[in-house]
């Protein structure tokens, strides 16, 4: 069933002015009114250098996100009319959203509203293009329904959450779908007040950024290199604890090479893996030491040179030939901790996914990516089985759906997208979570996702 424009402005604006309160705009969130509206395949449309993240249709004003490139920019390039997909388009997809609704109106998968005809029940929908020379995120977040019983409210207008941007619509029942934005340009723009939106400390990688200044929104700790043991003298550099952080000091002017000696952690969060090596290239037959924070930590690692454990942070030494003062690469990792202090693993003989005791290896380091992915041994991808997903519309009432949970070649699915929240959840489509089956925090202890509850075996430590 198609939502109808024509039929709802009186519903739509009945709900927006019970529910309307005044809200404080993030930063570059701007509305766009009806005098005149800016207009593209003659629909009323947020300029070219923005995207949509609310509406008001009986004012015929948008609210619009922009200012994340100049005007004119290509957030807009390859713009379509959609005539009206729906969203869910099959029973998986409602079964696995849980979704009860009616179906709507939709950009599809990857696309994000732009403009809206409401007569023609019609939406001018784009994707983020690639261009040899610069970068831009290809996909959104994971798809969030913002109901109609209580919309979000922004600017005397239903919005989509903070953080998340407008890809969908029911407006007869003033229901919205949004999907979380992959990128932000300041902190305004988070879901959180408590998170910092960061700009990767290397500089922008493939499918990262909209541009080279845009960033993803986390909380944020400091690791800064030192010249003398003991974190004394000068820096010879500094970068985040974020998971997938990664610099060859040859290659960056901003480290110095060869002249590392120790680290200052600065609210380094529990469960970042990082690694310093003597080799710029990260060989580990040459020296190499391996930094394992079990808490979050403000302190100093005062030598590469010695090994060492606590119950706060662990330190292995690799000897070869002496790794002091000629550290030539770093990479950060995360571990997933869960709260019996263990860890997400790998079973490398079958790619199974397990609890076992924390000791940071490969087998037990992430790192997850702006499309939603979390990547681990052999740069494989964590994903829900899909067999069992695809049963999910036959199960018997009051079964509750649940699918285990390996790592895969990645595929860009669904089932391999997940999102980390504040509370700690690891989650996947349609309120699920990454789940310890029996709630047992023991080795050898077997991974699902399950329908989200909040208890402790959904809770999980990393620093994504």
């Amino acid at each position: 069933m198609r939502s109808n424009f024509r039929r709802t402005l009186p519903v739509l604006l009945t709900a927006l002015a019970l529910s309307a309160s005044l809200g404080t705009a993030q930063a570059a969130e701007f509305v766009d009114g009806n005098t005149p509206p800016t207009v593209r395949n003659n629909m009323h449309s947020c300029p070219s250098f923005s995207i949509i993240t609310g509406v008001n249709v009986a004012a015929n004003h948008l609210l619009c996100l922009g200012g994340f490139i100049d005007a004119g920019g290509p957030l807009t390039t390859a713009e379509r009319v959609d005539l009206g997909s729906q969203w869910p388009p099959d029973a998986v997809t409602r079964a696995a959203y849980a979704y009860t609704g009616p179906t709507m109106h939709w950009c599809g998968p990857d696309q994000y509203v732009t403009g809206i005809d409401v007569l023609n029940n019609r939406f001018n929908c784009a994707r983020f293009p690639t261009a040899s020379n610069i970068n831009f995120t290809q996909r959104l977040g994971p798809i969030v329904i913002d109901p109609g019983t209580s919309p979000t409210v922004r600017n005397n207008m239903h919005a989509c959450p903070r953080g998340t941007v407008l890809v969908g619509a029911h407006f007869t029942n003033n229901t919205f779908l949004c999907a979380e934005l992959p990128f932000c340009l300041d902190n305004s723009q988070c879901a959180s007040s408590s998170d910092t939106c960061e700009v990767l400390s290397t500089g922008c990688a493939t499918d990262d950024c909209i541009a080279p200044t845009t960033g993803v929104c986390r909380r944020q700790g400091t690791m800064t290199f030192r010249e003398d043991n003991g974190c004394l003298d000068d820096s010879n550099g500094s970068l985040t604890d974020r998971s997938r952080n990664t610099v060859r000091f040859p290659d960056n002017d901003s480290f110095s090479n060869d002249d590392a000696r120790s680290l200052q952690l600065s609210n380094v969060h529990a469960g970042s893996i990082i690694r310093v090596f003597d080799s710029p290239d990260g060989a580990t037959n040459d020296d190499w030491t391996q930094i394992f924070v079990k808490a979050t930590q403000f302190g100093c690692i005062g030598t590469f040179q010695s090994s060492s454990n606590s119950a706060t942070l662990k330190v292995d030494h690799h000897p070869v030939n002496g790794l002091d003062g000629k550290v030539s690469r770093v990479e950060v990792r995360s571990a997933i901790i869960d709260f019996g202090s263990r860890c997400l693993d790998v079973n490398t003989n079958d790619n199974s996914v397990q609890i076992f005791d924390c000791h940071a290896g490969p087998n037990q380091s992430w790192i997850s990516t702006v499309t939603g992915e979390i990547r681990g041994w052999n740069d494989l991808c964590l994903e829900a089985r899909n067999t069992e997903i695809q049963s999910w519309p036959q199960l018997p009432v009051g079964q509750s759906r649940r699918a285990p949970v390996r790592l895969a070649a990645c595929t860009g699915g669904a089932n391999q997208k997940w999102s980390v929240t504040e509370n700690r959840q690891i989650r996947l489509f349609g309120d699920m979570c990454l789940d310890i089956v029996n709630g047992v925090s023991q080795n050898g202890a077997s991974l699902q996702v399950f329908p989200c509850q909040g208890s402790q075996n959904q809770r999980w430590i990393n620093t994504f």
